[in-house]
């Protein structure tokens, strides 16, 4: 049930996202910087600095998330 409601809330999320970001657009530009894990390896994306730092943050923690769950879940 949890992964269900996890699921709807990022979509949640992302559509918000692109709402809020198409009503203040800035310098006549979207910026936009994303993850997309792949295993325990995440690629990191982005056309500008500030967001691109965010997702690289976001990867990292993504990827120690995924090995303390690796290492320390249910035998």
């Amino acid at each position: 049930m949890a992964g269900i409601v996890l699921l709807f809330l990022g979509i949640a999320i992302i559509f918000l996202y692109f709402i809020l970001n198409t009503v203040s657009k800035q310098n006549g530009s979207p910026q936009f910087g994303g993850v997309i894990m792949i295993g325990p390896v995440p690629i990191i994306f982005g056309n500008s600095g500030p967001e691109t730092s965010i997702t690289i943050a976001l990867g990292i923690v993504l990827f120690i998330i995924m090995v303390i769950f690796f290492f320390f879940g249910k035998k």
